[in-house]
C-alpha cells in the first residue's frame, strides 16, 4: 500500500502529536526492558509529556521541515527535517508512524521525501539517529533499506545512588557524629523568642498534662494550641467542626495510640504501626474549610495538624513537625514516613545518649534544653537544622 505524502499543516498538530505518542510507547517500552526499571524511570521519568513537547516543538520550529504521510484524510505518519549548513549535513530529526499503518510503505516514503530534501538542499551527508534495541529494530530496517549506513555506539548508563535526605543525614549526624557542644549550639539558634514553650505550658495547665480528646475542654485546649504552634489553617470559625473531628478520630483511634507513660525509644513495632495509622486517620480528615472563589471548602486536617497534635497528645513518645521538616524526609507524606523519622530520632537518641554515656531522659538538661521531652529535643534540633540557609 502506498502512502500520500504531503508537506504539513498546522491543522495537522493534535493528530501528529497523538499518532507519534502510540508509535514510540512499543519504543519505549523496549527501552525499559534494556534498561531496567530504576534506570527507565530515572531517564525518563514522565516519557510522554517529554515526546509530546518535542514534537510540539519541532512542529513549530521554523528552521525544521516537515511531512505527513496520509491514508485518506488523516495522517499516519510524519518526517521532520533540519539542515546543519556549517558542516552541509540535513538530518531527519523525527519519523514516526502510526503502529496500524506501520510495515506499508509509509516510513520509507516519508525517509525518501525527507532524503529527497535534504539532497536538493546542497547537503553532502544525509543522516539520522535511532535506537540500538529490539523497539527501534523497523525504524533501523527502514533507514537501511534507503542506503544508511549504520554507524555502531556504545552509550552506558549507571543508576547513582539517591543523595541522602536532608531529615534523614540530620538524625544520622545527631546519632553518630555530633558533639555536646556542636549540639547544645543548635539549640541555642532557638533562644527565647519562639513562643512555643508557653503555648505548650498553658497546655499542659488546661489539660493537667493528660489529654483526653473525650473532653471538650481538651479539644479546644489543644486547637488553641494548635494554632500558636503555626496551623493557621484552622481558622477560629471552625472551632466546632474541628473538635468534632479531633472527637471521632479519638473514640476509634485515641485507644490505639501509645499509653500515657510511652516513651519513643521503648516503642514496639506494633505500636509505630499504629501511630501511622492513626496519622494517616487525622491527616485526610476534614477539619475547617477556606473561602475559594466566593464559597467554603473543606480542608483537612492536614500532615502538620497531625504530627503535632500527635506530640501533644504523647509528648514523650510522638515527635511534631512542620513542613520544612516533613519535607527532609522525602515524599510522599503520610503515615509511613512519619513512622520512618519516629524510628530515625529513636536510633539517634539511643546513639547520643551512648556516646555521651547518659540516659536519654537526660539529654534535654544536658543539652540547655530542660523542658523539652526527647522526642521535642529531636524536633528542635532538626528545626534548626532544616532551616538554616545553606
Amino acid at each position: 500500500m502506498t502512502s500520500d505524502i504531503r508537506n504539513y499543516a498546522p491543522y495537522d498538530e493534535e493528530a501528529v502529536v497523538a499518532l507519534s505518542l502510540r508509535a514510540w510507547a512499543p519504543v519505549f517500552a523496549s527501552l525499559e526492558q534494556v534498561l531496567g526499571r530504576e534506570l527507565f524511570a530515572r531517564l525518563h521519568p514522565d516519557w510522554r509529556q517529554d515526546q509530546e513537547a518535542a514534537v510540539r516543538a519541532a512542529l513549530a520550529d521554523p528552521g525544521m521541515r516537515v511531512w505527513v504521510a496520509t491514508a485518506g484524510p488523516r495522517p499516519i505518519g510524519f518526517a521532520a527535517a533540519t539542515l546543519h549548513r556549517d558542516r552541509l549535513i540535513g538530518e531527519i530529526h523525527m519519523l514516526a508512524v502510526d503502529p496500524g499503518h506501520q510495515h506499508r510503505g509509509a516510513g520509507a516514503a516519508l525517509t525518501e521525501a525527507a532524503t529527497d530534501w535534504l539532497r536538493g538542499s546542497g547537503m553532502r551527508v544525509a543522516m539520522v539517529e535511532t535506537g540500538g534495541d529490539p523497539g527501534h529494530a523497523p525504524a533501523r530496517r527502514v533507514y537501511e533499506r534507503a542506503g544508511y549506513a549504520a554507524l555502531p555506539v556504545a552509550r552506558y548508563f549507571l543508576a547513582l545512588p539517591d543523595p541522602p535526605l536532608p531529615g534523614v543525614s540530620a538524625l544520622d549526624d545527631l546519632r553518630a557524629t555530633l558533639s555536646r557542644d556542636e549540639i547544645a549550639g543548635y539549640l541555642a539558634e532557638l533562644g527565647a523568642g519562639t513562643g512555643y514553650d508557653s503555648a505548650t505550658r498553658r497546655l499542659l495547665e488546661r489539660t493537667k498534662g493528660q489529654l483526653d480528646l473525650h473532653l471538650e475542654e481538651h479539644r479546644l485546649a489543644l486547637i488553641i494550641w494548635l494554632r500558636a504552634w503555626g496551623c493557621r489553617h484552622l481558622r477560629r470559625a471552625d472551632t466546632p467542626r474541628t473538635a468534632e473531628t479531633l472527637r471521632t478520630w479519638w473514640e476509634t483511634w485515641g485507644p490505639q495510640l501509645p499509653g500515657e507513660q510511652a516513651t519513643l525509644n521503648a516503642l514496639s513495632q506494633a505500636e509505630l504501626t499504629a501511630a501511622g495509622q492513626a496519622y494517616d486517620a487525622l491527616r485526610s480528615a476534614p477539619a475547617a474549610a477556606r473561602a475559594a472563589r466566593g464559597r467554603d471548602v473543606s480542608v483537612t486536617f492536614g500532615d502538620t495538624a497531625t504530627a503535632k497534635a500527635l506530640f501533644a497528645i504523647r509528648p514523650h513518645a510522638l515527635l511534631p513537625w512542620d513542613e520544612q521538616i516533613r519535607a527532609g524526609f522525602g515524599r510522599p507524606a503520610g503515615g509511613a514516613t512519619y513512622v520512618r523519622m519516629l524510628e530515625l530520632a529513636a536510633a539517634a537518641l539511643d546513639g547520643l545518649a551512648g556516646r555521651l554515656g547518659t540516659r536519654i531522659g537526660d539529654l534535654p538538661g544536658l543539652l540547655g534544653r530542660p523542658e523539652s521531652s526527647p522526642p521535642k529535643l529531636v524536633d528542635e534540633y532538626l528545626w534548626v537544622r532544616m532551616n538554616r540557609r545553606p
